[in-house]
């Protein structure tokens, strides 16, 4: 499973001893020791997945989550020595996807983060095809086209799409959304659907054409029904 990542990390020597690790495992690895030049950076390169410390110079990791949201929607994986429930509960509510304790083992951490990119894929098992009014989601490629013309979602931004158009005309609630995209269930402090569903909308409804739009219910969910 080839990957590209990006380490922010302070500690030189644990940076390298990972990306050595990571890039060894067919996972092409870059590094930043602080968070000064991360917007630049996702500005202009695009990853698959973060892996972030929390005890940064400067701006801690969880600072630092929200301008990785700003611009990254994929999955961000915080890995620090504050192994405290607080902090857990922390990392998840800033946005984070998992919260890793150092030590690790390097097979560990592997294997965590194939898990997530495993997620986000799909597995690659699934090649079908929905349509709702205009809009086409084709499984297979993961892509979302608007009367023939391709609409550029993330991947998380996609397994919301698909959810909604698989339940088009049904409300579903945040708690269905976070446990199907994030992958556990919801802890009732993460903004994390919120922001991708925001973002989402913006997409969708930046087309004049489009035949469906995501409308919310609040107290209830979200739904995708038409215009």
């Amino acid at each position: 499973m080839s990957a590209r990542i990006l380490l922010i990390e302070d500690d030189q020597r644990l940076a390298d001893s990972v990306c050595r690790f990571l890039n060894a495992h067919d996972m092409r690895t870059e590094h930043l020791s602080q968070g000064r030049q991360l917007s630049a950076r996702l500005l202009k390169q695009q990853y698959d997945l973060i892996l972030c410390d929390v005890m940064l110079p400067g701006s801690s990791g969880f600072e630092l989550a929200k301008d990785i949201r700003r611009h990254f929607d994929g999955p961000l994986l915080f890995l620090s020595a504050l192994s405290d429930t607080q902090s857990e509960l922390q990392g998840f509510a800033v946005g984070g996807d998992d919260y890793i304790a150092k030590p690790v083992e390097p097979s560990i951490l592997l294997a965590r983060i194939r898990s997530r990119l495993k997620a986000v894929r799909g597995g690659g098992s699934q090649q079908s095809q929905m349509q709702v009014g205009n809009l086409l989601l084709d499984m297979g490629r993961r892509a979302l086209s608007v009367a023939g013309e391709d609409v550029h979602l993330t991947p998380y931004e996609f397994e919301i799409m698909w959810l909604l158009a698989q339940h088009q005309g049904t409300k579903i609630t945040r708690n269905q959304l976070f446990d199907a995209t994030v992958g556990r269930e919801y802890d009732g402090v993460s903004r994390t659907i919120d922001g991708r569903i925001s973002r989402l909308r913006r997409k969708l409804d930046s087309i004049d054409k489009i035949s469906h739009q995501i409308s919310t219910f609040w107290g209830q969910g979200y739904m995708l029904s038409e215009k």
